[in-house]
């Protein structure tokens, strides 16, 4: 294969890839905390386009390996399909509600990262504010208060 039929191919995928990413909830919610984050006005909520639940009021953040089924909140874990899927390292996955209707969002931990700091799985309020700190190629997202 030439050089330029090998860049091409790179190309074409880069491209499908981003395409993907940003048809699916989590590239345009992660896009939009990137964005407040790079702002650095400083404290910031989270914000609401790209999530399952259009209208939030309150976000459950599972870390790898934090799901315990006798700790969770009861309305959060209706969401939850497969527990397997908490062991993987690479992801974080964040339950949001309206209500006692939730949806869950995987977010890959390479660009955003809400599990660097010890998060609990108690329900956080839409309202809460977080601060961004750049640290190893992603953003470390930490709760304020």
């Amino acid at each position: 294969m030439s050089r330029s039929a090998r860049t091409g191919t790179i190309l074409m995928a880069t491209g499908l890839a981003a395409a993907l990413l940003a048809s699916c909830g989590a590239g345009e919610f992660e896009q939009a905390v990137l964005e407040q984050a790079a702002q650095q006005e400083g404290p910031f909520s989270l914000p609401a386009q790209g999530t399952p639940v259009e209208q939030w009021d309150r976000v459950v953040i599972v870390c790898p390996y934090m799901y315990v089924p006798e700790e969770f909140d009861p309305d959060f874990a209706k969401a939850i399909t497969n527990t397997d899927e908490f062991l993987d390292d690479s992801s974080q996955w964040l339950i949001f509600a309206q209500a006692d209707q939730p949806g869950m969002l995987r977010l890959p931990r390479d660009t955003v990262d809400f599990c660097s700091d010890g998060l609990s799985t108690d329900p956080m309020e839409s309202g809460q504010l977080w601060t961004a700190t750049a640290a190893d190629g992603r953003w470390m997202l930490t709760p304020v208060g």
